[in-house]
């Protein structure tokens, strides 16, 4: 949606880093350059150069330059300028004071000052008279929407390295362990459907769901006979996509890792609208920085005594975190996922077995969940890029996801 006259005039006064263009030739694009800049709404935009340097040079040839202005967060937007160059002044003191204070935190701006007054020279300012602009706001592209277009892309590039490991351990233990009745089973980014197949084999009626089409016609495919439904839809729009609710098991395979921490937000929430009472909830994710999963040899301790890996802890619990050797980058990371986080990411682990207790994080999704009355567990993930014979893989305790991006 293109901003109105006065919402693009006030992003442009805010203090942006912009894109500078200007004409730079016949076969040859023009000169593109990051640059601080002034303006206020209603005025003319300025900027400084140095006398004589290639940005006066080729604004005074052209005549015209343009300004561009973007943001990402908390939506995508951006204002475009240009127009006709109305004058070009000497530079004053009082005007580079201006434009530091704008773009520096108060302790740097006369460090900086110092720095330009002694290396840059002489240096002139150049006034733009705004005549065309471009602006939008487009809202509704969020992260979730960009890693859906990326993922669409990959696959018909037919770049999937995700797809055609073998299934989780968690998962297969979890199921073929007579842990749970089959019930109905929710496949969250399912892909090609590997994980849905199994389940529906297995007795559960399963949904999958993605949002990327391209793997569902695979699924499909795959699933013929078989109890399973797919869907394309958003996890975090789960609730508006006609799928119901009432899933006992819930199965994310590489699903909630890659999301921003707004979308984790509406997946805790999307989650909670469509799982039964007492629903539990597989996770198979990397871990924060893919270093700090732990070796558990299958099992987890916590201040009740061990626990299968893939079985959860209820809420209640008060889990230890059992420190060991690091395991190398790019590792797996599984076990129980509690309603607690790490105490201290950056602190090395030692060969000494110690337990320490784990503090709560009352922003983790895992601790939002369980107070929603879901179970939550994860499971082993293969890094992409990466060779892993996940059969060979052993089990590791992972903190849970917390608000941080990965």
């Amino acid at each position: 949606m293109a901003l109105s006259k006065e919402e693009r005039e006030q992003f442009l006064a805010e203090p942006h880093i912009a894109a500078l263009s200007v004409y730079a030739g016949d076969k040859r694009g023009p000169l593109t350059v990051p640059i601080w800049y002034q303006y206020t709404p209603g005025g003319e935009p300025w900027v400084q150069t140095g006398l004589g340097s290639r940005k006066h040079r080729l604004i005074e040839a052209a005549g015209h330059f343009s300004l561009m202005v973007e943001r990402l967060e908390p939506s995508v937007r951006y204002v475009a300028v240009d127009g006709a160059v109305s004058r070009i002044e000497p530079s004053t003191d009082d005007q580079l004071v201006e434009m530091v204070k704008r773009y520096l935190p108060p302790e740097k701006v006369e460090p900086y000052l110092e720095f330009a007054r002694r290396e840059h020279g002489e240096g002139v300012t150049i006034y733009l008279k705004p005549e065309h602009w471009l602006s939008a706001d487009l809202g509704h592209c969020s992260s979730m929407s960009s890693r859906q277009r990326l993922f669409r892309w990959l696959y018909r590039l037919g770049f999937t390295p995700w797809d055609g490991h073998p299934l989780a351990h968690s998962l297969t233990g979890l199921v073929e362990g007579g842990g749970l009745r089959p019930g109905a089973a929710l496949d969250l980014g399912c892909g090609t459907g590997d994980n849905a197949v199994y389940l529906a084999g297995h007795g559960w009626r399963v949904t999958g769901v993605d949002y990327v089409a391209k793997p569902l016609k695979k699924a499909r495919a795959k699933a013929a006979g078989l109890p399973v439904l797919f869907v394309k839809a958003d996890v975090t729009q789960l609730s508006t996509s006609g799928i119901g609710a009432g899933y006992d098991l819930i199965i994310d395979s590489g699903c909630l890792h890659g999301m921003s921490a707004d979308d984790r937000d509406a997946y805790v929430r999307e989650v909670s609208a469509v799982a039964a009472p007492d629903a539990q909830l597989l996770i198979v994710a990397f871990i924060p920085g893919a270093s700090m999963g732990v070796p558990a040899s299958g099992s987890t301790k916590c201040s009740g005594g061990s626990v299968p890996a893939g079985r959860c802890f209820p809420a209640a619990t008060s889990p230890r975190w059992t420190r060991t050797a690091p395991t190398r980058r790019g590792s797996i990371c599984s076990g129980a996922l509690h309603e607690v986080s790490h105490p201290n990411a950056s602190q090395s682990y030692t060969r000494q077995h110690q337990s320490a207790p784990l503090r709560r994080n009352p922003t983790d999704p895992s601790q939002l969940l369980c107070r929603n009355g879901i179970r939550v567990m994860t499971g082993p993930a293969a890094p992409l890029g990466f060779r892993y014979d996940l059969a060979a893989a052993r089990e590791s305790v992972c903190p849970p996801f917390g608000r941080r991006r990965f």
